[in-house]
């Protein structure tokens, strides 16, 4: 489909959607019988630990797509330099609900048990649901200034409005994910989730947390409708990490949803073996503004392939642009090699299909 382009006024009001992006909430309380105690902090959802087996002096690159960062860029997705401490944090999580609920994976190595899964679920779910409540709230703060305006800016407000409903449905659906899984985790139920974790031999150069709700697999095979305000999407979590010395990608969903997280994770692996890496990496471009990379490997690419990769994630984020059914399919570009190792499903379902 034709390009198409957000109005200008999408980037103002830079210094206001930054406060309502920092609102602090531990999302731990409605769920834990323990009080909240400390202050709110600015949890990783990627860990440190983590962070650095990549980083470079204690920095990554990543998305500078903050509001100041797109009004310099004119809207377009650049690299940026973060230090390690900085990046991938959120204030979702007092103090000492992050320190004992994520204990097993901040302080142990990966060895991916039940309570390891769980724990990658929960933290990417809650990080998911955070910042997409806080989009919500700017988005709905952008329709408050236009329509204060003198002459209203019509098309600016029906996007807007268009992208207010549309980040509600995925409020509603990664809060319902969120909401069940917290309630296995303090509820100490670790069964409920299935994993697919394919490890490599090499350490990534890519790291990501996040989620997404899954419109076709990577045979370009349609999975569900998302956004449609009469039906719950189902969520695939996707990490990639590193266990001990090598690259881990995981891919977490809820035990009992094979029709979604298990044919995902099949078309995944049902590609050649030489090309996880590069669909890893394809997937969290795609999908996944939390996602950081190594500052050598991102050096060492050509241009060309800063372009196409910064241009996937700049329209995935675009509201307005129709995902292709080939968006999970090898893009013929293989980004990077870390040597594939083995496969694991892990409490999975029978395969799809």
């Amino acid at each position: 489909m034709a390009e198409q382009k957000m109005p200008n006024e999408y980037w103002t009001t830079a210094e206001v959607m930054k406060g309502i992006f920092e609102t602090k909430t531990c999302l731990a309380k409605p769920h834990s019988s323990e009080a909240c105690e400390g202050k709110i902090i600015a949890a990783h959802t990627i860990p440190y630990s983590q962070l650095a087996k990549i980083a470079s002096d204690g920095h990554v690159y990543a998305i500078g797509a903050t509001l100041a960062d797109l009004a310099r860029s004119d809207g377009q997705f650049t690299m940026k330099k973060y230090g390690i401490r900085n990046f991938s944090v959120l204030n979702c999580f007092c103090a000492t609900h992050d320190k004992k609920i994520f204990a097993h994976i901040e302080d142990d190595e990966l060895v991916f048990d039940g309570h390891q899964l769980t724990l990658l679920q929960y933290r990417t779910l809650a990080s998911e649901l955070y910042r997409k409540v806080s989009s919500y709230q700017s988005t709905l703060h952008q329709i408050e200034q236009q329509q204060s305006k003198k002459p209203k800016d019509k098309e600016a407000i029906e996007f807007l409005k268009a992208q207010a409903i549309g980040t509600l449905a995925g409020v509603r659906d990664i809060g319902t994910a969120f909401d069940a899984c917290a309630t296995n985790l303090f509820g100490q139920k670790y069964d409920q989730v299935s994993a697919l974790v394919v490890h490599f031999k090499k350490l990534p150069s890519v790291m990501t947390v996040g989620s997404f709700l899954p419109q076709y697999d990577y045979n370009a095979k349609p999975l569900q409708l998302i956004y449609d305000l009469e039906t719950i999407a189902d969520i695939v979590c996707f990490n990639i990490l590193a266990a001990k010395d090598h690259a881990a990608v995981i891919m977490l969903w809820p035990k009992g949803q094979p029709k979604m997280g298990r044919q995902l994770a099949d078309s995944f692996i049902a590609q050649n073996s030489s090309q996880y890496s590069a669909l890893s990496i394809q997937t969290a471009f795609e999908y996944l503004e939390n996602t950081c990379v190594s500052m050598g490997w991102w050096d060492d690419q050509k241009p060309i392939i800063h372009k196409v990769l910064l241009n996937r994630m700049q329209s995935g984020a675009n509201p307005l642009e129709a995902r292709a059914s080939s968006c999970l399919t090898f893009s013929g570009v293989n980004f990077d090699q870390w040597d594939y190792d083995r496969h694991e499903f892990l409490n999975a379902d029978e395969r799809s299909g």
